[in-house]
């Protein structure tokens, strides 16, 4: 197997690698992204205690955030349907907002595990490094068995 790969050369090598990174990497996020619809992220915020219910009403709305629910004192837990970076940042850093939950308070981007483009970007990269690997070394093995067989026929056998 080695060897296959040593006969492949460099150059060849770095460029199946690139080529299906990319390709690979590419068509895996795009599939996540399609298989995946947009969501809403859900978060809790635990609001001053200063906000009544009146005030805390008007936040939801001032802050697109719905399906509100008392989840203890005065956090609750939202859903917020368009999660994106300035909705995010004005809900971190409104004064009334003391604390938040479930959502990257410093990238101002709902975790992980409710982000889809970054899981996308994410599970695409690990899709394309482990499908370009495995192009370069189905690519090795084919030249190496055309080889071989080239070998056997040149021989006479």
């Amino acid at each position: 197997m080695f060897q296959a790969l040593l006969g492949l050369g460099l150059k060849r090598s770095l460029g199946i690698l690139a080529a299906s990174f990319v390709g690979i990497g590419l068509l895996s996020a795009g599939l996540l992204l399609w298989l995946e619809p947009p969501h809403p992220v859900r978060l809790h915020i635990r609001w001053t205690t200063d906000v009544d219910e009146a005030r805390r009403a008007a936040l939801e709305r001032e802050l697109r955030l719905s399906r509100g629910q008392l989840s203890e004192g005065t956090t609750f837990v939202y859903e917020l349907e368009t999660p994106t970076t300035d909705a995010i940042r004005a809900i971190v850093q409104h004064p009334n907002a003391e604390d938040t939950a479930h959502i990257n308070r410093v990238r101002f981007r709902p975790e992980f595990e409710q982000d889809r483009e970054r899981r996308s970007i994410f599970y695409g990269v690990l899709g394309g490094a482990a499908g370009a690997v495995a192009m370069l070394l189905w690519v090795a093995m084919r030249r190496a068995r055309v080889a071989a067989a080239q070998t056997v026929i040149g021989s006479g056998g």
